[in-house]
């Protein structure tokens, strides 16, 4: 199973690779004016915008943005807090009391806002985040994130999130969570044994990496 996990990744890669340009493309075209394109839902200004932002931007370290992120990948997310495969002492609770209509208009809502980033990264962990983004660690057998994130790490559709502009925060606190099991509904159990072999501050330069891209 070890082996078919490390190898995962790759596979997706070659069979997606071919959509990595339309689906950059894609991104590129809904994020012209995301203004013009959809109005904000009420939900958004009761809600979700007061941790992570109207637009998608939280600026809270701590909370994930949401703007520019792969619509599946967000419906995902909050149905598996509603399902419980995923656990948040917030989101559960919150997710719970959304209807599926609200849950897909959030998440289509959020994809076509974009992220602004105006993270102030640790310049001296992007040159390590980087090398391990692109091409892993191959003593321990940590696949390149790039192989399912995408080379621009805008995220493959439907199941890889782009992790681009992502608050390092964040991102570091997620890869601990799968590490530690504390978070476990990631397909195949891909993410906890990748983050199991990243040692802490590898997770950490991964993160300063990904929360410096545009």
């Amino acid at each position: 199973m070890k082996g078919l996990n490390y190898f995962l990744c790759y596979g997706v890669v070659m069979l997606m690779g071919a959509g990595i340009t339309s689906s950059a493309a894609m991104a590129a075209g809904s994020n012209a004016d995301p203004a013009q394109q959809i109005p904000v839902p009420p939900i958004v200004e009761q809600s979700c915008g007061a941790c992570h932002g109207s637009d998608g931007n939280s600026i809270v370290p701590a909370f994930p943005k949401l703007a520019a992120q792969v619509s599946q990948y967000t419906e995902k997310q909050l149905q598996d807090f509603v399902s419980g495969a995923r656990i948040g002492p917030i989101m559960t609770g919150i997710a719970q009391a959304l209807s599926d209509a609200q849950i897909q208009e959030l998440a289509q809502y959020f994809s076509q806002q974009v992220n602004k980033n105006t993270a102030q990264p640790d310049t001296q962990l992007l040159a390590q985040g980087e090398k391990i983004y692109r091409g892993g660690v191959v003593a321990t057998k940590v696949p390149a994130c790039a192989a399912c994130h995408g080379p621009t790490a805008i995220g493959l559709p439907p199941l890889y999130p782009g992790l681009a502009g992502q608050n390092a925060a964040y991102i570091e606190s997620q890869l601990l969570a799968f590490r530690s099991n504390n978070r476990s509904n990631d397909l195949r159990a891909v993410m906890r044994e990748i983050a199991g072999n990243l040692t802490t501050q590898e997770s950490k330069a991964v993160a300063a990496y990904l929360g410096s891209l545009p």
